[in-house]
């Protein structure tokens, strides 16, 4: 295959599913290899202060935990580049769209996960704190991605995960 029309295909996110699995697979054999569990990870906002201030501390841990963040952004980076700033603004005119989403995600999401977890974990286990962790905190890059796939609001998937991201840092405590 030629390199143009790899490229084309990565760009076009014809390759995604893959990466995604790839990803998936690569990141459970790292945190079996390394037990990346046993960790104490510092959160990416302070990792990002820290890295400014020059008091950062490199490990395997911190920079896969940091790589999340650079991750998720160039993951979202295509999709955001054909929204103009205009209809960023307009989402907000629309605050009931705004408020059920919010809503669902910190009001419902939550429980439903935890319901979800109970009925098919064992409670305690890694994957049932992990279903759970992932109810609190639901709506991350890859809702900009499908939207952007299926032709849908993109600018009001931006809007929405923005204030998603907000909201997770200041009322989920790390």
């Amino acid at each position: 295959m030629q390199i143009g029309r790899l490229l084309e295909k990565i760009q076009n996110f014809r390759l995604l599913p893959l990466f995604v699995l790839i990803s998936m697979i690569a990141g459970i054999g790292i945190g079996k290899i390394y037990g990346i569990s046993n960790f104490e990870l510092t959160p990416p906002i302070d990792a990002i202060v820290a890295i400014l201030q020059g008091t950062y501390t490199f490990s395997l841990a911190n920079t896969l935990a940091l790589g999340v963040v650079v991750g998720l952004f160039l993951m979202m980076y295509p999709a955001m580049t054909n929204i103009k700033f205009e209809d960023l603004g307009r989402s907000f005119k629309s605050p009931k769209q705004l408020f059920v989403v919010l809503f669902f995600n910190f009001a419902i999401a939550p429980f439903w996960m935890l319901l979800l977890a109970n009925w098919f974990l064992e409670p305690g286990s890694d994957f049932h704190t992990g279903l759970v962790l992932y109810g609190l905190a639901p709506c991350i890059a890859m809702v900009i991605i499908f939207t952007f796939l299926s032709f849908g609001n993109t600018a009001m998937a931006i809007v929405l995960v923005a204030l998603n991201s907000i909201l997770q840092m200041i009322l989920i405590p790390v």
